[in-house]
């Protein structure tokens, strides 16, 4: 259907001229990034906003091959209006990729990619009238001949709701609620670790002398903390793929940390509670400052970061006189 039947059937039947169109709000773009932020780790998204010289027809991408524009217009009053808008600017951006095809060949060719969807963010639009057109323009790139698109090459039209998870985190202020997978740590592990870090395992045994007084424990004890340890290795590991997580476990970890300089020196707890107990509050803390982040997962970082300490000095005992 050409392009001029296809505008006159949707109006015929969509009455866009009587809808009205939503308020974009104000700050879209940093919106849509604050999304792709928390969907995406660092190193997988670059961005190129145009206030930095990166009008280019797309504001970034990611390296899962897709490349990202949005686009929210303040004073559309009609449904109707904001679609023209929306269909101008998606031909005028993706003309750009060709225009400037020579900066973006080096550009992605650097960062070893090959685009196989272009989507373009907005606060609102019309399905059936924006899809075709999105259809059409993706025809015309992949005519274009560019390096750096795939033969499948498609375009989506995608709103802030298409990212519920990370919508709902962003509005919260909060951070999307995490699946961790269970760590699995095998059973010769502990011993691995001895051979290949002796010296954190020589100082743990030393504090398990003074948290343990039955010698007959103290081998399993050592192996239950290096387990636990490696078992929160694993999940910090995975959380790199949520960088707000991520960081604000590492925030709570430091203030932890200066909590233990004095603890170490005023504490007259016997070192076992004072483990326990340890575990415990810092188990609490994670809960009540990282939004999003399971119980059981609180447990195991808990545990494994007690054990971090006793190997690595900030979690000291005052030895019997």
């Amino acid at each position: 259907m050409p392009p001029a039947m296809r505008r006159r059937y949707c109006d015929h039947i969509d009455g866009l001229d009587g809808i009205a169109a939503q308020p974009a709000g104000e700050d879209f773009e940093e919106l849509c990034w604050g999304l792709l932020q928390r969907r995406y780790a660092p190193k997988d998204l670059i961005r190129l906003p145009s206030t930095m010289g990166g009008d280019r027809g797309l504001e970034g991408f990611s390296t899962d091959r897709i490349a990202y524009q949005c686009y929210a217009d303040q004073d559309s009053i009609t449904l109707r209006q904001r679609t023209d808008k929306q269909k101008r600017k998606l031909t005028q951006d993706t003309g750009k990729l060709k225009t400037y095809s020579k900066e973006l060949t080096k550009l992605f060719a650097g960062n070893q990619i090959l685009l196989d969807f272009y989507f373009l963010m907005v606060p609102q639009f019309h399905a059936a009238e924006l899809q075709f057109h999105a259809a059409d323009r993706a025809q015309k790139v992949r005519g274009f001949g560019l390096p750096f698109i795939s033969d499948r090459f498609a375009i989506r039209i995608v709103t802030p709701r298409d990212y519920p998870d990370e919508y709902r985190a962003l509005v919260a202020g909060g951070y999307a609620e995490l699946e961790l997978t269970d760590p699995q740590v095998e059973a010769a592990a502990p011993q691995l670790f001895q051979s290949e870090k002796p010296e954190l395992v020589t100082t743990l045994d030393r504090k398990i002398e003074v948290i343990l007084t039955d010698t007959g424990g103290r081998e399993t004890l050592r192996d239950i903390m290096v387990r636990y340890f490696l078992e929160s290795e694993q999940l910090l590991l995975e959380l790199e793929e949520w960088p707000h997580t991520r960081t604000a476990i590492e925030e709570r970890q430091v203030l932890c940390e200066r909590k233990l300089e004095l603890e170490n020196l005023l504490s007259s707890n016997p070192a076992a509670n004072r483990v326990s107990e340890l575990i415990a509050s810092y188990q609490n803390d994670l809960l009540a400052n990282v939004p999003g982040l399971r119980q059981v997962d609180a447990a195991r970082l808990a545990s494994g970061q007690v054990s971090e300490w006793l190997m690595r000095c900030p979690l000291r005992f005052r030895e019997p006189a």
